[in-house]
């Protein structure tokens, strides 16, 4: 009965997150929100004992981070990086900064350490971009540039996600008290080890990064005309996860740098060896989504699951923080906006596309699971503003192309019958500039 029962539930989180991106692509409502809702009712029915699933974050987590930065870096192009790189980088960054300062001085103002709300800034810093692309992408009236400086803040929430893990391993290290008032005061040798540990963990990362994307790429290539050539991709990629963790370095990073140079592997390679043709696979991308999409579903319910809707606290926490964070992102997108001189629905749209979605999610089981003991309510506190995130977009989405529609519809119509005096006005000078130009020919 419990396997028909496990059966059942998996076959149900794969049509809910299916209908749920039908719906989506209809109401501007995300997927997120209903496989969030499911997995609350799931762990609120009592089947599943939350103690137990506590445990399984961290395999989980990994797991989700291997398929979300890997997925982020085949996605980001450098031609892309570098057009949109200067405005994509300020509009991330003010996000970053708005985001880290509110959530510090939320969670100094409910009793929490600094560093515990500079984190917890920095988990929810990222907007989501499997949320923001689709809408954006189907939206009219939006220019082309705005678009595309949306995609990018989205897709780049993958750095805000290596900081993040930095700062977590930060934390986690027992030997550095990590309190910033007083880090100037700590002895040099009790500092310089752990960010000697960290700094070393970073480029190391970066380095088999690069080696692994530039090997991998020539090697799914040869490998295109093999049947399910795609799992020799996947498998790899835990492989290096695992090995980079397994000789301390960040395995995030790695994937992250990996899945870039892979995508770019033709321009790279072709600029190191102008006689290799590398040509990078387009369904292996794409390929790669789908699978994104079926662990995002399933870790979505996940985090829904082991939420505590009792604690009140972490309900007023997330709803001030994803407030406070869209009242900033109105502020400096307003004169973002007024600087590039965007339209009024342009900004409007910049202004409410704050939606919070897996990578903040995944980040939140994070923390616990390396032993940080006062972090066990931001699971609450980031499920709380994922929520309120995705609710405040969708309604601002919303109200902006309700206000688009009502200036379309303002604007004087030309009727059939002042159209076609329009052409009969026009026909005799069509006429005469053709007389004209018979004229000059014939002399």
């Amino acid at each position: 009965m419990e396997v028909l029962l496990l059966i059942s539930l998996i076959g149900t989180i794969i049509l809910v997150g299916f209908l749920g991106n039908v719906l989506f692509n209809k109401t501007n409502i995300p997927n997120t929100l209903w496989l969030l809702l499911f997995g609350l009712i799931l762990g609120s029915s009592g089947l599943f004992d939350k103690t137990a699933l506590f445990s399984l974050a961290e395999l989980i987590g990994a797991i989700a981070i291997i398929t979300i930065l890997s997925d982020g870096g085949l996605k980001l192009h450098i031609d892309t990086l570098f057009a949109q790189a200067k405005k994509g980088i300020l509009l991330m960054l003010l996000g970053v900064v708005s985001s880290i300062i509110v959530a510090t001085l939320v969670m100094k103002f409910f009793g929490f350490s600094t560093e515990l709300g500079i984190l917890l800034g920095l988990i929810i810093a990222g907007t989501s971009s499997s949320v923001v692309i689709p809408t954006i992408t189907k939206m009219k009236g939006i220019k082309e540039e705005t678009k595309s400086l949306l995609s990018f803040e989205s897709i780049s929430d993958t750095f805000s996600i290596v900081i993040a893990l930095i700062l977590i391993n930060l934390i986690a290290i027992k030997e550095l008290n990590f309190k910033f008032v007083n880090v100037l005061a700590l002895e040099q040798s009790t500092i310089g080890p752990s960010f000697n540990v960290i700094f070393n963990s970073f480029l190391s990362a970066i380095a088999i990064g690069i080696i692994a994307g530039l090997l991998l790429a020539p090697l799914v290539y040869r490998a295109k005309k093999m049947e399910f050539h795609y799992s020799l991709i996947i498998g790899l990629l835990f492989l290096i996860y695992a090995f980079a963790e397994s000789i301390n370095s960040s395995g995030a990073i790695t994937v992250f740098v990996t899945g870039i140079m892979m995508a770019n592997s033709e321009k790279i390679l072709k600029t190191i060896i102008p006689d290799k043709n590398i040509v990078w696979l387009q369904d292996v991308s794409q390929t790669h989504s789908l699978i994104s999409f079926l662990i995002r579903s399933f870790f979505f319910v996940f985090l829904g699951a082991i939420v505590s809707i009792s604690d009140f606290g972490a309900l007023i926490i997330g709803i001030t923080i994803a407030l406070l964070v869209f009242s900033a992102r109105i502020g400096y997108v307003k004169l973002l906006a007024a600087k590039q001189k965007l339209p009024a629905f342009d900004r409007h749209v910049m202004s409410v596309m704050v939606p919070r979605g897996l990578s903040a999610a995944v980040l939140a089981t994070i923390p616990f699971s390396k032993g940080i003991i006062e972090a066990q309510l931001f699971v609450d506190i980031v499920f709380t503003i994922i929520i309120a995130s995705i609710v405040i977009s969708t309604i601002g989405i919303t109200l902006a192309q309700r206000e688009l529609k009502k200036q379309d519809t303002s604007k004087p119509q030309k009727t059939k019958e002042a159209a076609l005096v329009e052409l009969k006005l026009e026909e005799p000078k069509k006429e005469q500039k053709i007389e004209e130009k018979q004229q000059k020919a014939e002399a």
